[in-house]
């Protein structure tokens, strides 16, 4: 959804990074996943992490929304199982 920069994906300077995007979850420390609604990138799940870096890095998960949620649940599903592990 927005420009590439060598392998950092940044927004155009008169749009919002978000833009045409729904947010997916929270992963924790500022970290975020979204899913794109609009556009040529619709349908994938990419992932913020200009949180925790000090360049941009808003990223493709190389995921569309169904892989990304099936993994999420496996993961999910594992944890509950498992409470314990690392």
């Amino acid at each position: 959804p927005w420009p590439r920069r060598d392998n950092y994906v940044l927004p155009a300077a008169d749009a919002h990074p978000f833009d045409g995007c729904t947010l997916l979850c929270q992963m924790g420390d500022g970290y975020r996943s979204f899913l794109v609604t609009n556009g040529r990138k619709a349908g994938e799940v990419w992932e913020d992490w200009t949180h925790g870096v000090a360049y941009e890095a808003i990223l493709p998960t190389g995921c569309t929304f169904l892989a990304w949620y099936e993994r999420w649940l496996a993961s999910t599903i594992e944890a509950c199982r498992n409470p314990g592990a690392p």
